[in-house]
This record gives structure tokens, sequence and C-alpha cells, in this order.
């Protein structure tokens, strides 16, 4: 069993990183994009420090009345040209990183949508087979939470992690040109920042995990207890309670400090190596400016000035790629818990497909239900019973190509559920899911499931919407979904409890309601109320291991 969750959380490490790695390859050429207006804004930015440490050394150099700016430009208006370098490079950084801002922008709303439609389809496809294997908090932090982590670090973390490569290169051939020392200088200083960054963010992925399981267990156990105040009351178990939420919250803020730890510390680390590395370029530049270093060409006022004002900018997008490293910690806590979701919600690559069910060695994934031989013939009636919570869902689920299973039939599938799903739309889009079905046959089928006393009350008939039709018992939202379902044409029914909110008399008269439509079809029913046995081919039952019994009735 360790063996095989090894090999299932190497996986699911695998298909994150897949993930991670698909999602990266569709923003690249839209990055790249990005990338080239920051560059161009870095550029930008190196030439008005060029043209400001000019203009201010010979401000500097000039006599003591041209000190006022207003007198020296007009005594020298052969430097104009200078001051319009300057404002024109300031005034094409701010553009170029607000288009570049506005393109990031676009490009993370475009990638937040895309996988949250991969999470919706998950959900349209598994539905509540999957939905109800985790608290709807963990789905809350999923789509709230994990895709925006999983959208930062696809956009601003790749960015800034190109930017860091690109700015330095940038810097270091214009400064190669105006110093080789300092050149070597950065050469030596700037590769220890992103080691050290590396090392300290190895543990930081254990860290988020352990932390976003604790948000997870928090938040979940809080919404679960708040949903049964009132049995907590009657048992008298407020005490106890508030100690476990205690005990959780606690726990939170351990892994919580634990995580501002390594945050804090990342960025202590980069900011002493910073300092360090500029202190040592600052000392070198003032002692050569005052000739008591000679390592180095001659520097002249202008251009020590300048590279005291433009090697700050590469440390800057150092210590920034430092403050979103996290964001890779995050993200990839947050790639492992979608493609879990998005695993779950489809078949593996060797599931067994068969236009009919005759299977040996069959097992629901992840759970305790399997069939030595599991064997359906065209037009057979099951009866399928087991105690409660011996896993009868669980197969239905498997069946209806919701869950994983070992194998899967290729079937049209038609399953009725305990709790039954009305839809937001119209009542026609309620029983006929966009089929083309004529009105009689819908006014036929409402009649046949004892709806027609609910319908007369509508104001616009089939097409009335179904937050402006009048309340539905639990009765009537199951005999719409069994209207629906007996209009579907399918080659496999399956009916857990169709009628279990139902009458005894009107339990019994939707029973032959539903052997008289199904009579030719292959059908497996779930069902505790008494009703005609002789229907019924063959039984199945689940025993207490969630082994599947098959037999002729």
């Amino acid at each position: 069993m360790i063996k095989h969750n090894h090999a299932a959380n190497g996986d699911m490490e695998v298909a994150a990183t897949e993930l991670l790695h698909s999602q990266q390859q569709k923003v690249k050429n839209a990055l790249q994009g990005v990338l080239a207006l920051k560059s161009g804004a870095f550029l930008c930015q190196l030439t008005a420090f060029a043209a400001f440490s000019f203009l201010v050394a010979r401000l500097l150099a000039s006599d003591v009345n041209s000190l006022v700016m207003s007198h020296f430009f007009s005594a020298n208006t052969h430097y104009e040209w200078a001051l319009n370098i300057l404002v024109g490079a300031l005034v094409s950084s701010v553009i170029l990183n607000l288009f570049a801002h506005n393109r990031l922008m676009a490009l993370q709303a475009s990638s937040l949508a895309y996988l949250e439609a991969k999470l919706h389809g998950a959900f349209k496809q598994a539905q509540h087979a999957l939905v109800r294997q985790h608290s709807h908090f963990y789905w809350q932090q999923l789509s709230t939470e994990h895709l925006h982590a999983i959208v930062k670090f696809i956009s601003e973390f790749q960015l800034q992690k190109w930017l860091a490569v690109v700015a330095p290169l940038l810097l270091l051939g214009v400064i190669a040109y105006v110093n080789w020392f300092v050149f070597v200088i950065l050469l030596v200083c700037l590769p220890v920042v992103p080691l050290f960054m590396i090392i300290i963010g190895k543990g930081t992925k254990h860290l988020h995990n352990t932390y976003f399981v604790a948000f997870e267990r928090l938040g979940s156990m809080f919404a679960n207890r708040l949903s049964n105040i009132e049995l907590i009351n009657v048992f008298s178990a407020n005490r106890q309670q508030t100690q476990r939420l205690e005990q959780s919250s606690n726990t939170l803020n351990s892994s919580t400090l634990k995580v501002l730890q390594v945050a804090f510390l990342n960025q202590t680390v980069l900011d002493f190596f910073s300092t360090l590395s500029m202190a040592l370029i600052a000392v070198y530049v003032g002692f050569n400016l005052l000739e008591e270093i000679n390592l180095g060409p001659k520097l002249v006022f202008a251009d020590g000035l300048f590279l005291l004002i433009a090697v700050p900018m590469v440390f800057s997008e150092l210590k920034q790629l430092g403050n979103l490293y996290h964001q890779k910690a995050a993200a990839q806590v947050a790639a492992s818990e979608l493609a879990s979701v998005l695993c779950n919600s489809q078949q593996s690559a060797d599931v067994l497909q068969s236009p009919s069910i005759d299977w040996h060695d069959f097992q629901v994934v992840n759970t305790a239900v399997f069939a030595k031989h599991l064997f359906v013939e065209r037009g057979q009636h099951i009866w399928l019973s087991a105690p409660s919570g011996a896993g009868k869902t669980l197969l239905f689920e498997a069946l209806s190509k919701q869950r994983q299973a070992s194998h899967q039939t290729i079937q049209k599938v038609a399953l009725l559920t305990q709790s039954p799903c009305i839809l937001r739309g119209t009542v026609r889009d309620n029983l006929t899911l966009n089929r083309p079905i004529a009105d009689k046959a819908l006014f036929a089928m409402l009649e046949k499931v004892e709806l027609m006393a609910w319908y007369k009350n509508l104001k616009q008939g089939l097409n009335t919407p179904m937050d402006e039709c009048p309340p539905l018992s639990g009765g009537e939202k199951q005999r719409l979904s069994l209207a629906r379902l007996l209009l579907c044409d399918a080659d496999l029914y399956l009916l857990d409890e169709p009628t279990a909110f139902l009458s005894d008399a009107q339990h019994l008269r939707l029973c032959r309601l539903i052997e008289t439509v199904l009579k030719d079809k292959t059908v497996i029913w779930v069902c505790h109320k008494p009703q005609s046995q002789g229907w019924f081919s063959h039984i199945w039952h689940i025993n207490e291991l969630g082994e599947v019994l098959c037999h002729a009735n």
C-alpha cells in the first residue's frame, strides 16, 4: 500500500509538472511580447540615467552661477539635446511599462478563464461524483486561490525570471564598455543572489503544501460545524468542538509562521548580498574618482554617477524575482490539486472500453467496490441491493463514467440519483436537455409522472424559467427528474431510489410506469421500498467487503 501511494504521488507530481509546462507553453509567445516591452522600458531607463549623469556632471563642472538650472540651460543651449533625451527616455519608459502591464493583465485574464473552463469541464463530466469527494471549502479554495496561484506563476514569475536574466545582460554589456573592473565585480556578485534564493526556496514547496492543507482543513471544519450547530447543541459538544477548532487554528498559525520565516529569510539574504555588492562598487567608484585605486580605467564623474544609479536596477530585478519565488512553490501545490481533480474526472489510458458489460476483475479506483465478474446482457432488469454505505452510489458513478474504474462501457447511460438535479433554464430545458422532443410527448410524460397539476400553475407553460415556477417539493423534483430520464433514449438506465420521496401509493404507480416504459431496456435499479420482484431478471448484491455479487433471480 505504501509503494502504491508513493507511485500515485509520483504520478500526480508528473501530472502537475505537465500541467504547469503546458500552461507555460500556451502563454510563451504572449509573455515574450511583454518581455520585449519590459526590456525596452529598461533600456529607456538606462538611457535616462546616462543623460542625467551627463547633465549633472556638466552642471557641477560649470561655474557657480550656472549651478542654477535655468541659468545653466540658457547659457549652455548645446546641452538641450541631453535634456530632451532624458525626458524622452523617461516618457518612453512609462509608456512601455503601461503597455506591458495591460498586456500582462489580459494574459492573466485569458489564462484564468482557460483554467476555469477546464475545471468546469471536469465538473460537467464527473458531476456529483467529483464534487462530493471534497468539502465546499476545498472547491472554494481551489477556484479562488489555487487557480490564481497558477496564473501568477505562469505570468508574473516567468516574466520576472526572464527579466532577471535579460536586464543584467543588458546592463553588463553597457558596464563592460564603461569600466571592465566593475563588470568583473558584478560577474562575481550577481550569481550569488539567485544561488542563495534557490537554496532557501528548496523547502518552500513542502511548507506551502502544509499551509494549504491546514488552511483547507480549518475552513472545512468550521463550515461543517457551522452547518451542524443544532446537532452540536443537542449533544452539548460545544466545548469539545471549540477545542478542535482551536487546535486546527494553532496548526494553521504555525504553518503560516513557517512560510513567513522562509520569506523573511529569503528577503534578508537578498538584501544583504545586494547591499554588500553595491557597497563594493560604491567604494571602488569613490576611490577611483579620488585616484586612490588604479584598478581598471580611470572613471570620470559622469561614468561613476551612472554606475551608482544603474547597478541597483539589476539587483532590484533579482530581488523582485526573490519576492515572487514563493509563487513557484504555491503554483506547484496548486497544480497538484488541480491535476488530481482533472485526472479524477477522466478515465486513465489503460481503462478497458467495451460496448457491452462482461468484465472480469472489475474495480472502482480508490474505493473498496469490486467484482470478480460483472455481466449485463441487453434487456436485463437488475435489482441492486446493499447495506447502507456499501458502495451503491460509487458503483453507479463508475458505470455512468463519472468515476474512474478499471473498465468502462461506451454505451449511452442515463442516471437518476437520490439528489435530483434541476437546471436553471426553463421547464422545457429540464425535460429535453436541448433534444428535439415534441410538446405532445412532454405533456404526456408530465401527465404520467403526475406533474400536470403543478404544470397548470406555470404562467409561460414549458417556457417558464425554473426560478419563476412554484417551489418544487422533494417528491416533485424527483418526478421531474424521472420524466427527464424516461424521455431519454439510452442503452443503460441506472435508477438510484427513483421514488424515495413519494408516498407508497405513488411509489407503486410510478414503479409500474417505469416498468412499462423501460420494459425492453437494460435497467439497474436500487429500491428499498416494496415492489414487484418478478420484473427483475437478475439480482446484484454488494456485501460488507464491497464485492458485487451477481446471480439470476
